[in-house]
């Protein structure tokens, strides 16, 4: 019995976090169908970040002073991670969903600068490989665009390194600021959300009525609701469950496998193009994502995962 028990023990929290990455990593598609009631990109994001907001607010006013602080250490790693989601989800949305979802996994790279540049954690040998190989990925998944540089081609693909970028900050954050309270950090997280796709939505980035039809926000609501509460806050619980009985090392690898389910569904599911470019592209940046994991000396926590999920840990 005992054996039993244990073998359930690890068992079930592995499967735990495996549903809440493989939900993840379909996440594009409730997003999409939000869009297709006619909305903009931002608002389908202002919708879906704003709802768990809202939800959280009456969970603060009745915790009161239990609800945890809101201090600085709050404050940076719930506007990191905030801010990801808004480049996260608009990227899926408004560009190809392999890409921007591959490009998203060079965050390993940002963690090793970000360290460097502000808890002045050397560079090994290890994680300049992991930069080496990333780089290596980016500049074979991004060729063939006409460009001399091997850079991301169009706004979307930039989302997708600009999103991996905050996660990555998010990440040295937690590391440094510690764990603290799941409810002010993921407060801030919701908020910033919010405040990124308002930006985003006023600057005239990406085409769209500036305020929808009251029509289109009700046809909407259906896929917000759906996607809030069969998406997003069944897989916070899955994960937050889950990752309490794994070492982040273990965590990050099983999540890895939104990258796989991202990169299958959308092309199964879509006519964006995918051959051996966003093939060899996407193994070598994983490679180095998963490089950085096994055999990096720095914090494993900084080397991937989920904003959504690892962010209001």
């Amino acid at each position: 019995m005992s054996a039993m028990n244990k073998k359930n023990g690890t068992t079930l929290p592995t499967i735990a976090v495996l549903i809440a990455a493989a939900l993840w990593g379909s996440f594009w598609i409730p997003l999409r169908q939000i869009t297709e009631t006619g909305i903009s990109g931002a608002w389908a994001t202002i919708l879906v970040y704003g709802g768990p907001l809202v939800l959280m607010l009456p969970i603060v006013a009745f915790r009161g002073k239990r609800a945890g602080s809101f201090g600085w250490g709050a404050l940076w790693v719930g506007a990191a991670s905030g801010i990801c989601n808004t480049f996260y989800g608009m990227g899926f949305i408004e560009g190809e969903v392999s890409k921007v979802m591959l490009l998203f996994y060079l965050n390993p790279i940002w963690a090793a600068l970000l360290e460097r540049t502000i808890l002045k954690t050397p560079i090994v040998r290890s994680r300049q490989l992991t930069i080496l190989l990333g780089f290596l990925g980016m500049a074979v998944l991004v060729s063939g665009n006409g460009s001399v540089l091997p850079l991301p081609r169009n706004i979307s693909e930039w989302f997708g390194v600009i999103a991996g970028f905050f996660w990555a900050l998010s990440m040295v954050g937690m590391r440094y600021s510690g764990e603290g309270d799941i409810i002010p950090k993921s407060c801030y997280q919701f908020l910033f959300g919010l405040v990124g796709c308002g930006i985003i939505l006023f600057s005239g980035l990406f085409p769209g009525e500036l305020w929808p039809q009251p029509g289109q926000l009700a046809a909407a609501m259906p896929w917000t609701v759906i996607t809030v509460f069969l998406w997003i806050f069944p897989t916070m619980v899955l994960a937050f469950w889950g990752i309490s009985f794994m070492s982040p090392s273990k965590a990050s690898i099983l999540f890895m496998l939104e990258a796989i389910v991202g990169v299958v569904s959308a092309a199964i599911f879509t006519d964006e193009p995918f051959g051996w470019r966003e093939i060899v592209g996407g193994l070598l940046i994983l490679s180095a994502a998963l490089f950085d994991i096994l055999f990096t000396g720095g914090d494993p926590d900084t080397a991937n995962g989920d904003c959504k999920l690892k962010a209001a840990e």
